[in-house]
């Protein structure tokens, strides 16, 4: 009981200030698109009764961001809603699966699970994950997206605390309630229903400073692969450099490292086996003293 309360305390302590502060950093500064990018996280689950919440700012490029650039005549070259906040938490239910929920598109959220197939004893780790998110486009009312990411990943663990990570990715969306612009005479194609595809790539280091804190750096790539002409909207290749801090706590289970092992308490003495006196013997009397010699 004692490992779960003042885990528990701490890492409830660790996740408001956390989420509060990235909340607080993501209204504050404006940023209302593009929150769900990337992965900060390596192949590896989060262990059993540990929670994790990484927070990190990313940085998107692609033909969009260009053009908004070049009309700005020189103004701001990058425009604010394209400087992306991630917020993400992940729980382990055993130690080869965890659950996480993230923060997708400011407006919605993103659930998954992620299954290490090799053993956690080992400094490889291999994993899959799927999940579902749903968000409102917050820039277009009444529209709203579904997202379906399914995603494989492959890391290892060196002894001085740097995991080097990758990761390949499908993702599905399916986007609604956007309306073309009207225009005289023009005619739009019909939804196909396929919704947009993506393939994603990811290259990550992680480095450790401790039990609870970790550095990530990261670079995602984004390739449009099937685009839905109803919808009014077609993703862009896109390229995503992501710095985060990631923060580890305990809710349940063994603490985040063993206990010290005690001594071992020094065997018993034999104290070999019993002695007897002469002629006797264990639950034997001893002999008795001679009769007296009789005197002439």
């Amino acid at each position: 009981m004692r490992h779960v309360n003042r885990h528990a305390l701490w890492t409830m302590l660790v996740a408001i200030l956390s989420l509060g502060l990235s909340l607080g950093l993501g209204l504050g500064l404006g940023l209302t698109a593009g929150c769900g990018y990337g992965n900060l996280q390596t192949a590896r689950t989060t262990p059993r009764g540990a929670i994790d919440i990484a927070v990190g700012q990313g940085f998107v490029y692609n033909k969009t961001i260009e053009l908004r650039h070049e009309a700005d005549d020189g103004g701001a070259s990058v425009a604010i809603a394209n400087l992306p906040i991630m917020i993400n938490s992940r729980l382990g239910l055993t130690d080869r699966v965890d659950i996480g929920l993230r923060l997708f598109f400011v407006g919605g959220l993103m659930a998954d699970t992620k299954v290490n197939f090799l053993n956690p004893k080992s400094p490889w780790a291999l994993s899959g994950s799927g999940g579902f998110g749903a968000a409102t486009d917050i820039s277009t009312k009444g529209a709203y997206l579904v997202h379906l990411p399914l995603t494989l990943r492959a890391s290892y663990d060196f002894k001085f605390g740097l995991t080097p990570y990758v990761a390949l990715g499908y993702s599905f969306y399916w986007i609604y309630g956007r309306d073309a612009d009207p225009m005289v005479g023009a005619t739009y194609l019909d939804r196909t229903g396929s919704g947009d595809h993506l393939v994603t790539a990811a290259v990550g280091l992680q480095y450790r400073l401790g039990r609870h804190v970790a550095l990530l750096l990261e670079y995602n790539l984004w390739q449009p692969v099937v685009d839905d002409p109803g919808d009014f909207f077609s993703f862009e290749r896109s390229h995503i450099a992501i710095f985060g801090v990631r923060i580890r706590g305990r809710i349940f289970g063994r603490p985040l490292t063993p206990p010290p092992k005690q001594r071992p308490l020094a065997p018993p003495v034999d104290p070999g086996p019993p002695s007897y006196p002469v002629g006797g013997g264990p639950h034997t009397a001893p002999p008795p003293p001679p009769p007296p010699t009789p005197t002439p």
